[in-house]
This record gives C-alpha cells, structure tokens and sequence, in this order.
C-alpha cells in the first residue's frame, strides 16, 4: 500500500475500472466464468447512435400465391383488382379462415352484419385480450369506425372495477376499497369469474358497515356521451340489492337471481352521464355493467392483465352459456401472446393445448359466433447493446396460425401488419412513436394505427362477402 498517496488510490482504481470496461467494449465479446455467461459490455451505449435496424419484412414469393375460384370469379368481372390483391396476399396481411364448413371468411358474422343493414339488428363482438387493448385501446378505435357504417352507440360490457382509471378514456370509473377480486388467474373455489376473467364480491372487508359502491361517468372529454339503456350483470344471489342513481335520480332494487349469470335492467332510456351503484348481500357476487344501445354494434373489451389466455379455461361451461344467453356475440376476437413471449423459450407447446381448449369451449357455448384470432404483434429485447424481436415471437405466430387452423376458426398476422422482424424498434424510434420504451406496448398513437387496419381488413372482407350476395 502507498501510504505517501492514499488519497489517490480510489482514482486509481476507477480508472482501472473504466479501462476494463473500455477493453471489454471494444472486444466486443462476453465471457464466462464457471456456469455463468456475462453479457457484452458497451460502456458508450448510451452515447453513440445506434443504428436502426432494417425492417425484415418476411413477403410469399409472387409465383407461389394462387388465388380462389370465388376471387378470380370477382377479379375477371372487374369488382376485384387482381394486383391489390396480389400484394396484400404477399405481405400475408389478410384474414384467413380455417373454417372446416364451406362459408365464407366470417361468415356467420358478416351475415348478420349484413341483416343489420336491412333491418334493426344488433352485432355484439367480444373482444379477449391482455394488456395490449387495456384501457380499451385498439378495440375503442375499432368501435368508433364500426359505429359510424353501421351505427351503435355504448361502450359495451364494462367490469365492475379497473386497474386502469385515468388511463382508459372511454368510460371512467372509480370504486369504494372495500372489494375483493377473484380472477381466472387465481381463481378461488365457489367464486366463478365471469366474461371478463373476473368477479367481484362487495363488502368484503372485516366488519364493513357500508355499502361497497362504484361509479360510472361518460368521458369528461367528450361533451356529447352519454349512457344508452343500462344493464348489469351478477351472480348467483337471495338476497342481494342495488341502490343507485343516474345523474342524481335515484332508484333501488333487489338482486334475487337464481342463476349463475343474471341480467338486471337498470334504465333503458338514454341520455345520462353519471351512475352511481352500491351494492348490499351476503353471498353476492358482481361482474359489471353494460352501456349498450338497442341496434348497431356493441364491441367489448375484456383485457385482463398477465393473461397468456389460457386461464380462460377457468371460466364454467355454465358462466359461458349464462353470459350467451343475454350478450349473444356474433364475433369473439382473441388477441393474446404478450404474455407468452417471455426471454429465448420457443417451447410453445404448453400453450397451444391450452388454448385449443379455450377456443373449443367457445365453440361450444356461443355456438352462433365467429371467432378470429389475432397473433401476436412484435416485441423486442436487448441483444449485444441492441433492442431485436424476441425468438420467440415468431414462433408464436406460427404456433397461433396453427391453432386457428386445427379449431377451424379465423387468423390474423398482427406481427406482419406491423411489419414484422424488428418492426417494434421502428414504432418506437419513430419521429412519432406508436409503442412504448418497454418495446412491448402499443401506445395510443400505435393501438389506432392497428385499430384502423384491422377495421379495414374486416370492412374490405365485407365487401367480398356482399359481392357474390344479390
């Protein structure tokens, strides 16, 4: 040890320091020791540009694309142009459907869009998803496009509490403290989650006096929302009762349902902007509310948090059928997978049983509906100092297609539309962002670019259908 210069020593060794790392940024190599691999070390990463990466964006070779009977029949009499079609089928952008009948591309659905366009009619679609529509992203965009070509007003089913207040700008919500909340991610036995992967059970605190309550506002942004006719939906109950208000006026009834799924009808007249609810009942249980006008389309967001969509196995056949009864979806919608894509495991297999159950207990219980499955968008993590699509997004992708094709059902590549390998870099790097610095998340610029595009597949494959239509 010096002892002439001891305060010199903690300079020294930060410099020898810096230059190790230095030495290691330059070799531009990792290392390890024992069992344990380091990472490389780039100590100026934070300095030097780094450059974009190239959007890889994966096209079918021209000559392998053929296309259907029915789309030459319309391409050789003029009402499809065989060159847009072309390309769209190149960057895989279309909706498939792996339906094992012979209707058409969603059928089912666009069948009853287009008896809604002759008579009142209302479509209902359910749309499943995790944290990447939270907050009513992507679906609201939809929603609004919908709306106006073939009309509907409401924000559909809404669960009784939000992990997303302040965040989601089509309804707002606020709620008492005293609730507990029971999810298809952690169920508990006897407490049976509803359409939205959870149940709610008021009063739930240790010598609650007070009546658990939430309320419910039409947008303060938007001067001219305002509630449609109001329903809510609860489990199983003897003696359960509601009082609330609309706007002031108020009003009480009696929550006596002997189902497992029960439908009370709150007001049916439009117009009001505030409701306020507080619930009462020993063995009650609640789902949520649903803000719906009588025709037109309904479209519902049920995101829920960390689901990879398996979990929704854990919903009872009976709650399904219980829910169909009163919310009759023609087109369920299942965008899952952010929660799937986790580090450099491809190992899919876990998942794909998984959710071929889940779509097979669709099937069976709103036996009416379509039902279309969105892949996975893309998601980045940080390799050798750079943000690249995860392994195993990809692989998922084709996991998802393969799923939709073994349930016979519809398959949209969101990874493609956005633009596949390492498009996630660019949303977030743009000039304007679309996605989040989590390099996972869309953020409200992005979630309505795909919120339009998806919209516009759906209107485009409309149009096909009503073509061979007299």
């Amino acid at each position: 040890m010096n002892q002439k210069y001891p305060s010199s020593q903690p300079f020294i060794i930060i410099f020898l320091t810096v230059a190790m790392l230095f030495l290691l940024t330059v070799l531009k190599s990792g290392f390890s020791i024992g069992g344990f691999i380091l990472k490389p070390v780039n100590i100026l990463s934070d300095v030097i540009r780094k450059p974009k990466p190239l959007t890889l964006v994966a096209r079918i070779p021209r000559k392998n694309i053929s296309l259907s009977k029915k789309e030459l029949k319309l391409v050789k009499s003029g009402k499809l142009n065989r060159d847009s079609l072309i390309q769209v089928l190149q960057n895989d952008e279309r909706i498939s459907d792996f339906r094992k009948d012979s209707l058409d591309i969603l059928g089912r659905f666009f069948a009853a869009l287009n008896q809604s366009e002759h008579e009142k009619k209302r479509i209902r679609i359910a749309w499943f998803g995790d944290s990447m529509i939270e907050g009513d992203l992507i679906t609201s965009t939809v929603r609004n496009i919908m709306q106006k070509e073939f009309g509907g007003r409401g924000v559909g089913f809404v669960p009784m509490l939000t992990t997303v207040a302040g965040f989601r700008k089509t309804i707002d919500q606020s709620s008492s403290t005293d609730w507990q909340t029971i999810s298809v991610l952690k169920p508990q036995r006897g407490l049976f989650p509803g359409i939205s992967g959870q149940v709610y059970v008021p009063n739930a605190v240790k010598n609650s006096t007070t009546p658990s309550w939430a309320t419910f506002s039409a947008p303060s942004y938007e001067a001219k929302s305002s509630f449609q006719s109001v329903k809510l939906y609860y489990g199983r109950s003897s003696n359960g009762s509601i009082n609330y208000s609309f706007d002031g006026n108020q009003f009480n009834d009696s929550l006596k349902g002997g189902s497992l799924v029960n439908e009370q009808i709150l007001i049916t007249k439009p117009g009001f902007h505030m409701l306020k609810a507080a619930f009462k009942g020993d063995s009650l249980t609640v789902f949520g509310i649903s803000d719906e006008s009588e025709n037109g389309i309904l479209i519902d967001n049920l995101s829920l948090r960390g689901n990879s969509g398996t979990p929704m196995q854990a919903i009872p056949e009976k709650v399904l059928k219980g829910f169909n009864k009163y919310l009759k979806y023609d087109l369920i919608v299942l965008q899952y997978g952010t929660n799937v894509v986790t580090g450099a495991d491809t190992n899919m297999f876990w998942y794909e049983c998984g959710m071929i159950k889940v779509i097979n207990r669709l099937k069976r219980n709103f036996p009416q509906a379509d039902i279309l499955l969105i892949s996975v968008g893309d998601k980045s993590y940080k390799e050798n100092m750079q943000f690249v699509t995860q392994p195993s997004v990809p692989v998922l992708v084709e996991t998802q297609r393969r799923i939709a094709r073994h349930t016979g059902i519809a398959f949209w590549n969101l990874f493609q539309a956005m633009g596949g390998q390492n498009s996630m870099v660019k949303w977030v790097e743009a000039e304007k962002p679309l996605a989040n610095k989590d390099y996972t998340h869309l953020n409200y610029r992005g979630a309505a670019k795909i919120g339009k595009i998806i919209s516009n597949n759906l209107l485009n494959e409309y149009q096909l259908y009503k073509k061979e239509r007299p």
